[in-house]
């Protein structure tokens, strides 16, 4: 049993040099080459991945504050693949056993969609997205009511006392925005995008999606010029 840990901000304007100055863009990719030579000397036999979601896999007709994929797909939003991934379902299985027996009643998906808020992290490491075997758990940070950090945090705990005891090589991957506020139901909507879009996966609207688009790319700009909150 070996464990590492690798962890990265998204964002769709990752390298957009209009947002950031070129030496920002730079230091960034180099970051993620370094992070990607971790991650090869490693040579995890499987990932597990703690992610968001922005209205592309979860929303208001149901949305769970945490959800275990035991089989998985990425959206393909902001130009990345869209593809099954490699997802060890016997593994899933036995983790969600382990969790109910810890006295978390997971959600479970066969058909969970990721969107940029997980697979963004391993476009940027190694352009392909479906490198390593990958578990994907969702942790609703976006539509409240959001879980209490207690309950994160115990999930957590909860995971990691499962990969211990299965006695393989298991990389921990974690992303989040460290440095945006995406307008969401309740914070700040952008006129053109009603409430009952919040009923619908945002990727399935492709008018919504070109809206909330604009409205990050907006966003990110006043960010740049010290005119908008950033917090999230």
């Amino acid at each position: 049993m070996t464990f590492a840990l690798a962890c990265a901000s998204h964002t769709p304007v990752m390298y957009d040099r209009t947002l950031a100055d070129g030496g920002t863009c730079d230091a960034v990719r180099v970051s993620f080459e370094k992070m990607r030579d971790f991650v090869e000397d490693f040579d995890p036999e499987v990932i597990i991945q703690f992610g968001p979601d922005h209205f592309n896999g979860f929303n208001y007709s149901l949305m769970p504050s945490f959800c275990l994929a035991s089989g998985a797909e990425s959206v393909g939003d902001w130009s990345l693949p869209r593809m099954k991934l490699p997802v060890p379902e016997e593994f899933s299985l036995k983790l969600l056993d382990h969790l109910r027996s810890a006295e978390f009643d997971i959600a479970q998906s066969y058909s969970m969609m990721l969107d940029h808020g997980f697979v963004q992290m391993w476009a940027c490491m190694f352009e392909d997205i479906d490198r390593y075997p990958l578990l994907p758990i969702f942790i609703n940070s976006a539509a409240p009511p959001l879980p209490k950090y207690k309950r994160v945090r115990l999930l957590g705990q909860a995971v990691g006392e499962f990969a211990k005891a299965s006695g393989k090589r298991v990389l921990f991957a974690a992303s989040g925005g460290l440095s945006h506020d995406p307008p969401m139901l309740g914070s700040g909507l952008p006129p053109a995008i009603p409430a009952s879009a919040c009923l619908v996966c945002w990727w399935k609207q492709p008018k919504i999606r070109s809206c909330a688009k604009r409205a990050w790319l907006s966003l990110g700009a006043k960010c740049m010029r010290g005119g908008a909150r950033s917090s999230h």
